[in-house]
C-alpha cells in the first residue's frame, strides 16, 4: 500500500481535483437552466425588488425626431449657435441624425429637403425655412412650392423624358452618350445628346499630364571653326533616327544650310523633326586649367528647327533641348495622351462627332496649367487647362540655360543683335553620348 501510494499520489491528487472542477460544472448548469426565458420583472422579483421605472412608448410622437425637426419647434433655440459656426441655416442641431433629403430638380444633387415649400390646396403656402432659403444650394436655382394641385414637373425632369432617361434614377444623368460626354454635361451646356455633333467643346475634357523640357538626341562632337571662311567650317555630330521599331544612332558631318532629317527626341524618341544648320558661332577662349593656359571651345552650332522659327543651341558635348516647354494632355474623352509645344495646332475629335481644331498659347510651370485657344468656332474661345492629379511640372535640368518663356512669338530671326549677343556660360561635366537602342 505504501509503495501504491508512493508511486500514484500525483494521479490521485489529479484525479480529485478533476472530480471538483465537474462537480462545479454541473453546479453552474443547475443554477443557469431556470434562469433561461425569464422576462426582466421575473428576474427583477427573483431579486427581491420591483422595477422602478414607468413604461415608455417609443411610438409616442415626441420620439419622432424627424417629424420634430421638420416642425422647426425646438431647434430655433440654437440659432446663435448656427450663426456663431456659420452655417447660414436657421435650423441647427447636435443630433447624429441626417436631415431628409430630396433632389434638386435641376441640378438633380441631393439637398435639404426643408429648402422646399410646399403650396397646399387652399394655395397658402407651407415654409419649413426662410423663403430666401428656397433655393438649391448647389446651382442657385429658386425652388418653387410643390403644389398638391396636379402632376406639375420640372424642366429638368421633361427633358430627361425627352431624351428616354428616368427621372427618378439618380443615376441616370452620369450615362454616357455618343460624342464622350454625359447627360449631365449636355444639360449644362444645353446641347443635344441626340446629336452626335451637339456637344460641349471638347476642350473641356482636357487635362494638363505634364510640362517639361524636352532633350533632342543632337550630341555635338566637334567643331572646325579655322580660318575666316565660314562656308567650309562644319560640325560633326550624333543623332537618332528612327528605324523600324527602334531609334538608330547617326554620325554626319554637315555645313551651314545643310539640313538634319527625322532626327528623334532622346526621352522617347516620338517627337520627329528636321533641323537646319543655320549658324556657327565660334568662341575659343584661353583660360587657366591647374596653371596651364588653355584654349577652351564655347563654340555654339545654331539650328532651326523646319516647322518652325525656334532657334536651338548646340554646344559642344552639352545635351541640346528644345527651346520651349512641351506639354503633355490626358484627353478624358479618350483616354489618350498626346504631346505639344506652345504654337503648334492640334485637333480633336472626328468625322462622325465633328473635329475642332485648337492652338497651344502658354504653359505655365507655377500655376500648373495651359492656356488653348479653339481656332474653328469663330470666336477663338481660349480654355485654361488644369493639371491632373498626379500631373508632373519638371523644372529645366541644371547646368543648362533655361529656355525662354513658352508663347507663341517666335525668337528673333539669326543676325539681329538679340540673337548675336547670346553668350553661352561655361559648360558641365560631359555627359556620355547617346547610344542606340
Amino acid at each position: 500500500m505504501r509503495s501504491f501510494l508512493k508511486n500514484s499520489y500525483e494521479k490521485i491528487i489529479l484525479v480529485f481535483l478533476l472530480v471538483i472542477f465537474v462537480a462545479l460544472l454541473v453546479f453552474q448548469l443547475v443554477n443557469l437552466m431556470p434562469k433561461e426565458g425569464l422576462t426582466v420583472e421575473q428576474m427583477a422579483d427573483q431579486l427581491g425588488r420591483k422595477v422602478d421605472y414607468p413604461p415608455i412608448d417609443f411610438t409616442e410622437s415626441r420620439f419622432d425626431i424627424y417629424g420634430i425637426f421638420m416642425q422647426n419647434a425646438i431647434w430655433k433655440a440654437n440659432f446663435s449657435r448656427a450663426v456663431t459656426h456659420n452655417l447660414n441655416e436657421i435650423v441647427f442641431t447636435d443630433f447624429l441624425t441626417p436631415d431628409l433629403l430630396s433632389f434638386c430638380p435641376f441640378c438633380r444633387k441631393l439637398i435639404s429637403s426643408k429648402r422646399f415649400s410646399v403650396e397646399n390646396e387652399d394655395g397658402s403656402i407651407t415654409r419649413y425655412v426662410d423663403e430666401s432659403m428656397n433655393m438649391c444650394n448647389f446651382c442657385g436655382r429658386k425652388l418653387e412650392p410643390i403644389t398638391n394641385r396636379g402632376p406639375e414637373i420640372s424642366e429638368l425632369h421633361q427633358w430627361m423624358i425627352d431624351h428616354g432617361l428616368d427621372p427618378n434614377d439618380p443615376k441616370a444623368m452620369d450615362q454616357m452618350t455618343v460624342s464622350g460626354f454625359t447627360y449631365q454635361e449636355h444639360w449644362d451646356a444645353k446641347t443635344n445628346p441626340k446629336d452626335p455633333k451637339s456637344h460641349p467643346p471638347f476642350a473641356v475634357k482636357l487635362l494638363m499630364d505634364s510640362i517639361e523640357s524636352t532633350r533632342i538626341s543632337l550630341v555635338v562632337k566637334s567643331i572646325y571653326t579655322q580660318g575666316d571662311d565660314t562656308s567650309r567650317w562644319n560640325v560633326n555630330l550624333e543623332y537618332k533616327t528612327p528605324q523600324g521599331n527602334r531609334t538608330a544612332t547617326r554620325t554626319r558631318i554637315i555645313k551651314i544650310g545643310d539640313t538634319l532629317e527625322k532626327v528623334a527626341d532622346a526621352d522617347d524618341g516620338k517627337g520627329i523633326f528636321n533641323f537646319t544648320l543655320v549658324e556657327i558661332r565660334r568662341d575659343v577662349r584661353r583660360e587657366l586649367e591647374k596653371g596651364i593656359e588653355v584654349d577652351k571651345d564655347y563654340s555654339v552650332a545654331v539650328f532651326k528647327r523646319e516647322d518652325s522659327n525656334d532657334l536651338i543651341l548646340a554646344q559642344l558635348s552639352r545635351p541640346v533641348y528644345h527651346p520651349r516647354e512641351s506639354v503633355t494632355f490626358f484627353d478624358q474623352r479618350t483616354e489618350t495622351t498626346f504631346t505639344k509645344q506652345p504654337g503648334e495646332k492640334f485637333t480633336l475629335g472626328d468625322e462622325k462627332i465633328g473635329i475642332e481644331e485648337y492652338q497651344l498659347i502658354s504653359a505655365d510651370r507655377t500655376a500648373g496649367t495651359a492656356l488653348i485657344m479653339r481656332l474653328d468656332d469663330g470666336n477663338e474661345t481660349k480654355f485654361t487647362i488644369g493639371k491632373k492629379a498626379g500631373g508632373v511640372i519638371r523644372q529645366p535640368a541644371a547646368g543648362r540655360p533655361q529656355p525662354p518663356p513658352a508663347a507663341v512669338t517666335p525668337p528673333a530671326p539669326v543676325g539681329q543683335s538679340e540673337a548675336a549677343s547670346f553668350q553661352p556660360p561655361p559648360p558641365p561635366p560631359e555627359e556620355p553620348p547617346p547610344t542606340g537602342n
